[in-house]
């Protein structure tokens, strides 16, 4: 039996195929039994220490409500490849793959400290970092470099603190475009209080809120409120009644809480038209065709694109005024729709998605 000197363990035993090279003792420095006869010598019988060595890793998990914790929802992700690096050197010392538990292990560390790089599957993007109080349910790496914050190793023998065994760096992944929430409608309509706007949603799993935004002119939009989401009904509204005569354009910003966001369609609603207003609808028009509505004699249409370009389209007279018609092959965008009347020029923005 050999003892372990001061801060040493013994080495692997019984490698290679030449026994006067090799450690003889296992990790209790115990030899197998040897047999002499009278006379025989053995001077093969070798002990090889080494300082100890520590383990490192643990959990890569798709976060499928987006909150940056582990929780019964979560499922495993495979294949995901992982790197330790040196943090004095800044080089690779080692790399593996997930299992199919989504686990991953290295487990010849030496004393040093490290950091470990995760490498974004094709499809996800690396969810909110460090979120609750148990730092063995969250996602530890930065959601911009995909690396862990350096840790330090000093594995002792038979040790069980995180220097020796460190199994608390996870990694949390979500979809890299679709957003939580999906919109099924959004509405408005003018009041005597205002323009009321209202819309549905679903899949609200990891959304955060709306962002109800306004426009006059259909070039800045403007944010006039917050609505959270998380509505049990998944129905919601919100009364618009500032600055509303005339025509609006409003749409929803949807933010998720990882920071996500997406816009809604652009929906038109007007309110207190004058006389000598005119009124161009459905806008936008899934068919194209837009009629116009006003109170004085047209003369003639022209409609530009947002270049300034005179665009063709094809103009019919009915019972609620004139519908025109833009080409099929008409490029989305907006478009300027402007009548000359009896009265003046009078121009409306539509658009065609």
């Amino acid at each position: 039996k050999f003892t372990s000197p001061a801060g040493l363990i013994p080495t692997l035993s019984n490698q290679g195929s030449n026994d006067s090279l090799d450690s003889d003792i296992n990790n209790l420095g115990l030899t197998a039994p040897i047999t002499l006869v009278p006379g025989e010598n053995n001077p093969t019988i070798d002990a090889g220490f080494t300082t100890p060595l520590g383990r490192v890793g643990n959990y890569v998990f798709f976060d499928k409500n987006k909150d940056g914790i582990q929780n019964a929802l979560d499922t495993p992700l495979e294949d995901v490849k992982v790197y330790l690096y040196s943090n004095t050197s800044g080089l690779i010392v080692d790399s593996t793959l997930t299992n199919a538990s989504g686990l991953y292990l290295f487990d010849s560390v030496a004393k040093g400290d490290y950091y470990i790089k995760f490498i974004e599957p094709s499809g996800y993007k690396f969810t909110l970092p460090n979120r609750g109080t148990d730092d063995g349910l969250d996602s530890d790496v930065d959601s911009l470099s995909g690396e862990t914050p350096v840790f330090t190793m000093d594995p002792v023998a038979g040790g069980t603190t995180l220097t020796t065994v460190n199994l608390t760096l996870d990694a949390g992944f979500v979809p890299l475009n679709p957003l939580s929430a999906d919109l099924t409608s959004f509405r408005a309509k003018p009041t005597s209080k205002g323009n009321e706007l209202s819309w549905t949603a679903r899949k609200e799993m990891g959304f955060s809120h709306f962002e109800v935004m306004k426009s006059s002119d259909l070039q800045e939009f403007t944010k006039v409120s917050r609505v959270d989401g998380g509505a049990k009904t998944g129905t919601y509204s919100y009364l618009d009644s500032k600055d509303v005569l005339g025509l609006n354009y409003y749409r929803l910003k949807m933010v998720d809480l990882d920071g996500s966001e997406s816009y809604s369609k652009i929906i038109t609603v007007r309110n207190g038209e004058s006389l000598t207003g005119m009124n161009v609808y459905p806008n936008p028009s899934p068919t194209r065709v837009y009629t116009i509505e006003t109170t004085a004699d047209i003369r003639s249409v022209k409609v530009y694109n947002s270049k300034g370009a005179e665009v063709n389209f094809t103009q019919t007279n009915n019972s609620k005024g004139m519908s025109i018609g833009l080409d099929a092959h008409a490029s989305a965008g907006v478009y300027v729709i402007t009548a000359e009347t009896n009265r003046g020029q009078i121009s409306r923005r539509v658009v065609v998605e």
